[in-house]
């Protein structure tokens, strides 16, 4: 009978626990909704700044704990003229705003990498539709100085153009960062450090309202995948009817999260309200559940790979890799005409049958492929074939190759079946995988016909699944 009511009273207690997260969580939202803006309280006095301290803790004054931001109904006052310093404000709304905050590290600097990849990562075109706002965040104005030297030295023309700016904020911006509640066992010096972040997000944000439809968080020590603002938009079509608030083209952290701008007011004043309580990806996870995102709306492969060994924070390192970023250009540069993907196979979340035959990086993900499961490619136009390489597996993920399986071409589409896909006619076999790979040349003598399908068959099931990698077709001309 007292374990019946040591249950009872633990059951009670679940209940009344459950029930006041259930008011918390309601308290903010409606606070949130009832406000579109934060103001930041006066402060007494501004930041110290100084390179010779070694980290924010000490850097920034103990300001009053009354001048925590409070919720009120307007934006904190950013002067945008003032807080940029290279570069120019376009005219026009811009697709995409990628914002990169950055501050000194004592040991090694990795932005530079993540501009020129971004760079490299885009064309002229798209470039004239992104504005990269980087965030000098240091309280060292001498610090902030020498980085918009070094800047303007090496990437004059970006910003002339406008596809770069460089913006710094005044130091009385910031809330307190010292005697923070000391959440996670975290030091002073941690807990200060993390606070600080995420008020530079909020500046960020803040900046970045109106400059474009859409918002994405990089870091300073990231690195791009080729054509990373297609893919964007290609994933944005895939989710048009979905209700989402952020969508992830990274696995870590706050790296690759994508918001509309016009969430960015609610968002610089979410994460002000809540700086010192929890570290910014945290927050933007709760900031997703109050706006009653359901799961995780995330890209794969992922679109952006994490370089950064040594931390902002002194002392400390942090060897976090996406494992689901592809970077690596296609081995094969071959014709690839206009084609259509299909696989009786199960893909894996986004990867695609269409991946292992496009330009862009990515892959065919297929679950547990068994005797008969086909994967066919029609082209657009029938053509001459003159070779065909075929790769499954890769480095990630070696075991996931082809163990038997056939290759075979057809002249002809015959019928489409129920589900929509193709059925083709007159196969010839024209090779079989061997180890994973497949390698067929001077086809333009040993096919009497132009291909209109090329289809491969699993000959024997395998526990494993299948990932191929890449399709290369070249064109007899």
């Amino acid at each position: 009978m007292q374990g019946v009511n040591i249950r009872t009273w633990n059951r009670l207690l679940i209940c009344a626990v459950l029930i006041l997260f259930a008011l918390n969580i309601w308290l903010v939202r409606t606070l949130l909704n009832a406000t579109s803006d934060v103001q930041l309280l006066e402060r007494s006095d501004t930041l110290r700044s100084s390179h010779t301290k070694e980290h924010v803790q000490q850097q920034a004054q103990v300001l009053s704990p009354d001048s925590r931001p409070q919720l009120c109904s307007s934006s904190p006052h950013i002067d945008r003229n003032k807080a940029i310093v290279l570069g120019h404000r376009k005219h026009t709304k811009d697709f995409l705003t990628i914002g990169i905050p950055t501050v000194k590290r004592h040991q090694q600097s990795y932005l530079e990498k993540t501009l020129d990849s971004i760079i490299q990562s885009t064309s002229i075109e798209e470039q004239a539709s992104v504005t990269v706002v980087i965030f000098s965040a240091n309280f060292d104005e001498e610090l902030n100085n020498l980085l918009k030297v070094e800047l303007e030295s090496t990437y004059r023309e970006h910003f002339t153009s406008g596809f770069m700016q460089l913006i710094t904020a005044p130091n009385s911006f910031y809330p307190p960062l010292e005697n923070l509640k000391q959440n996670f066992g975290d030091s002073k010096g941690r807990v200060s450090w993390r606070a600080k972040q995420v008020a530079d997000y909020a500046f960020l944000f803040s900046y970045c309202q109106g400059l474009s439809e859409y918002y994405l968080q990089l870091e300073d020590d990231v690195i791009s995948s080729p054509d990373f603002v297609q893919s964007i938009k290609n994933y944005l079509d895939v989710v048009t009817y979905k209700q989402w608030t952020t969508l992830e083209f990274s696995e870590l952290g706050f790296i690759g999260k994508l918001f509309r701008s016009s969430e960015l007011p609610r968002l610089t004043q979410f994460m002000l309200f809540f700086y010192e309580d929890q570290p910014v990806d945290y927050l933007q996870k709760y900031y997703n559940y109050l706006n009653a995102q359901e799961g995780t709306f995330r890209h794969a492969p992922s679109l952006f790979q994490h370089i950064g060994m040594k931390s902002s924070l002194r002392d400390k390192e942090q060897e976090l890799i996406d494992k689901f970023f592809e970077d690596n250009a296609r081995k094969y540069h071959a014709d690839n005409p206009p084609a259509v993907l299909y696989s009786s196979m199960e893909a894996f979340s986004m990867y695609t049958p269409q991946l292992a035959y496009s330009s862009k990086p990515g892959y065919f993900w297929g679950k547990t492929p068994i005797t008969g499961d086909t994967f066919l490619l029609v082209f657009e136009s029938p053509a001459h074939l003159s070779r065909v390489v075929m790769e499954t597996g890769s480095e990630k993920n070696p075991d996931d190759y082809l163990r038997s399986g056939k290759l075979e071409a057809s002249p002809v589409v015959m019928m489409h079946s129920l589900d929509g896909t193709p059925r083709c006619a007159d196969y010839r076999s024209i090779g079989k995988f061997t180890d994973g790979r497949l390698d067929v040349s001077d086809l333009e003598t040993t096919l009497d016909f132009k291909t209109t399908c090329l289809q491969i068959t699993i000959t024997k099931s395998q526990q494993q699944w299948l990932l191929i990698k890449e399709i290369a077709v070249w064109v007899h001309r």
